[in-house]
C-alpha cells in the first residue's frame, strides 16, 4: 500500500492452502478497491467454475471486506480466548468492558515464546483511541452477520473465541479455528492481540505462583 511522502505500507492477504487468489485494483467513485477473485484447486489444476470474488477496501490499518452500509450496535463487552497451537502461539484472554476497563489473563508464550507456563493476570484501562477503533471496525463488519463457527482445512492451529455482548444483552459468539475466517475478523484479532502490548497494564496477580501485586 502506498500512502504517499515515501510512506509503505505491506499487506499480506489470506490464502487458503486450496485456493488460488488473483487481485484486480477497481475504483469507485474514485475510492480504490481490491477485488479478490479465489479459484479453488483440484489436483493443481484451477477450477474456474468455483470462482469466489470478494471486495476488500483498506481500513482501520489493514483489508476488510467492504460493507456499504456499517451497523452502529451499542457493545457492551468484548472476551476474546486465544487457545494454543502446535507451536508457540500465545496463550490469553482479554475482557473490555463499555467503559474501556480491562483485563488480561496471560497465560503462556506471550512475553517468552517458549514459556508455556502461567505468566499473568493484569488490568488496566483501553486508551480512547484504540478502543473506538475496535467499536468501529467491530461495527464495519457487522459482527451480527457472520457466522458462529470458521474452520481451516489443516490441523495444529489455534482457536479464537469472540463474544460479544451489545444492544442490552444480546450476545454473539464466534469460535474461529485458524483464526482467519474473514479479513474483517483477522483484522479484529490483530488489533487485539496488539493490545497486549501496546496498554499500560498493571500486573495484579502471578497466576503461576497466585501472588497479588500490592
Amino acid at each position: 500500500m502506498n500512502f504517499g511522502k515515501n510512506k509503505t505500507s505491506q499487506i499480506i492477504p489470506i490464502r487458503p492452502t486450496n485456493s488460488f487468489a488473483l487481485p484486480e485494483i477497481i475504483y469507485k467513485k474514485r475510492v480504490p478497491f481490491i477485488k479478490l477473485h479465489t479459484e479453488k484447486l483440484q489436483n493443481n489444476v484451477i477450477n474456474l467454475s468455483e470462482t469466489v470474488s470478494t471486495t476488500l477496501i483498506y481500513k482501520y490499518g489493514n483489508l476488510v471486506e467492504y460493507n456499504k452500509s456499517p451497523t452502529d450496535n451499542h457493545i457492551e463487552k468484548i472476551e476474546f480466548k486465544a487457545g494454543g497451537c502446535f507451536g508457540t502461539c500465545p496463550i490469553y484472554e482479554l475482557t473490555i468492558d463499555k467503559h474501556q476497563s480491562a483485563s488480561f489473563v496471560a497465560k503462556g508464550n506471550n512475553f517468552d515464546p517458549f514459556n508455556y507456563g502461567n505468566e499473568g493476570f493484569f488490568k488496566g484501562k483501553i486508551k480512547d483511541d484504540d478502543y473506538g477503533h475496535l467499536i468501529s471496525l467491530l461495527n464495519y463488519i457487522d459482527f451480527i452477520k457472520l457466522n458462529n463457527e470458521y474452520t481451516v482445512p489443516w490441523t495444529d492451529d489455534r482457536t479464537g473465541i469472540l463474544k460479544i455482548t451489545y444492544n442490552n444483552g444480546n450476545i454473539k459468539t464466534i469460535s474461529d479455528y485458524g483464526m482467519v475466517g474473514t479479513y474483517g475478523l483477522k483484522s479484529v484479532y490483530e488489533l487485539l492481540e496488539d493490545l497486549r502490548f501496546n496498554q499500560k497494564w498493571e500486573k495484579v496477580m502471578d497466576t503461576k505462583q497466585n501472588k497479588t501485586h500490592e
